[in-house]
């Protein structure tokens, strides 16, 4: 039901960017997209890397579908996998990062029920977005920045709870252990 509701918004947000005949919407404008959930000096750094962007893009631009648009809403909201890659390697080169984003739409139930494929200029494009020091890497911090079920947020708040998150993961698995273990200790 949620999903649901979450794809209604995304749908009613995709034609508020006017598709074309074709029903695709710029490059441009499902980036923009996403510059809502944003704070302050944050905003500047993705309109500046969404121009470059577009700049490269050009008259080329393929646009992107609804149930493209959808699918990649997605993916921002489920960011952990990228994290969690981020955090094993320190970065993530732009292959690791396509690698993810295929293993995402090959994953997500939106993207098989309507058979989402993933579009690599869109994937460039989104790399290219969070890599906000141009270094052809995403950092971890790149990535928060982000993340928008933290946007706003401080990063001790941030902080504090992945270290409550990790507590708590900690515990369940230590709870499962046979008292017999729990005895050495």
């Amino acid at each position: 039901m949620q999903d649901k509701f979450r794809e209604d918004l995304w749908h009613y947000q995709f034609h508020t960017f006017e598709p074309n005949d074709e029903g695709r919407i710029s490059t441009e404008s499902f980036l923009k997209s996403n510059l809502p959930s944003l704070t302050g000096s944050n905003i500047e750094k993705y309109k500046k890397q969404i121009r470059k962007i577009n700049k490269q893009l050009g008259e080329k631009d393929p646009g992107v579908t609804l149930r493209e648009f959808i699918a990649f809403q997605y993916l921002f909201d489920k960011l952990d996998g990228v994290k969690a890659k981020c955090a094993q390697y320190r970065y993530l080169d732009y292959n690791t990062f396509l690698d993810l984003v295929e293993g995402f739409v090959n994953s997500e139930p939106y993207c098989k029920k309507n058979k989402v494929q993933m579009s690599e200029h869109i994937a460039k494009s989104i790399f290219l977005l969070l890599d906000t020091d141009e270094s052809g890497e995403l950092e971890p911090e790149e990535i928060m920045m982000f993340d928008r079920r933290v946007m706003g947020q401080s990063r001790e708040i941030k902080a504090k709870q992945d270290a409550q998150a990790m507590f708590n993961q900690f515990m369940k698995i230590l709870m499962q252990v046979p008292e017999q273990i729990m005895s050495f200790f």
